[in-house]
């Protein structure tokens, strides 16, 4: 349940934990978002910023020629990325 692409394959979503269970992160999820970040160019640093990422920062992004990142943070919601091309 924590991959989702979109039905006209214009993004991917990835949320770890989407049962939505405190204090839970679904390490599966979390080494796709590794994987995905390294798949599409993006930095090693971009996976840290989202692993460091609080509640109170909102909605986070970072880019490169082709895609674009985005991803929030909640206790309760663990991390949720979605990458889009450009």
């Amino acid at each position: 349940c924590w991959c989702e692409i979109g039905t006209d394959d214009s993004y991917i979503m990835i949320d770890t934990n989407c049962f939505d269970i405190e204090k839970y992160s679904d390490d599966d999820a979390l080494n796709a978002i590794e994987n995905i970040n390294a798949k599409l160019g993006f930095p090693k640093s971009v996976f840290k910023k989202m692993k460091s990422t609080s509640a109170l920062d909102g909605r986070q992004q970072d880019e490169n020629e082709n895609f674009i990142v985005s991803w929030t943070y909640h206790p309760d919601n663990g991390i949720e990325v979605m990458y889009e091309r450009k």
